[in-house]
């Protein structure tokens, strides 16, 4: 999957990669208009579906990621954990190694006082994300818009934290893990 993102991302942005022997060359994103966008989408959708597929397998073969068995349960604090345990008991492959589980309303707001009471780790709270060990960082695009976020809005109320967020999953949701 790697090689193919990495390959296809040399071609768009005017490099040249060999297939089969062959060299094969674009002139860059300009002679291509829009296909970095399209490229990227299919790349995402390709890796989901490539650990997806392989998730699905390690869960008939009743094994996690690395040959590891399913625990008891995650410990406290294992929001990971966590987020794997609802995924497997819905019947869905877990979150691979390279994938972050990232939480929805960010942790930063765990002393807001209109979060008080709140469950940050809980299931509900969490989204697999890409991250940079799988070449597709995700995960820090959507950091990123929520310091944006953060750095404009300092005294965010929890209606308007919670809409950002609604707008986050709008954005992002398609390349969520399942």
């Amino acid at each position: 999957m790697g090689q193919l993102a990495g390959a296809l991302t040399t071609l768009v942005n005017g490099g040249e990669v060999a297939l089969g022997g062959a060299a094969v060359t674009a002139t860059g994103v300009g002679a291509l208009p829009g296909l970095a966008a399209e490229v990227t989408a299919a790349t995402m959708i390709l890796g989901a579906a490539t650990h997806a597929v392989a998730g699905v397998y390690n869960m008939a073969a009743g094994k996690l990621a690395g040959g590891a068995r399913p625990s008891a349960g995650p410990t406290n604090g294992d929001y990971r954990g966590r987020l794997n345990e609802s995924l497997r008991s819905q019947g869905k492959p877990e979150l691979p190694s390279e994938w972050d589980a990232h939480h929805r309303i960010p942790q930063e707001y765990r002393n807001h006082p209109d979060f008080k009471g709140f469950d940050f780790d809980a299931p509900e709270n969490l989204r697999g994300v890409s991250s940079y060990r799988n070449g597709f960082d995700v995960h820090q695009e959507i950091t990123r818009e929520w310091g944006q976020f953060n750095d404009s809005n300092p005294f965010a109320t929890r209606a308007q934290i919670e809409q950002f967020a609604d707008s986050i999953d709008a954005k992002y949701g398609y390349t969520y893990w399942p």
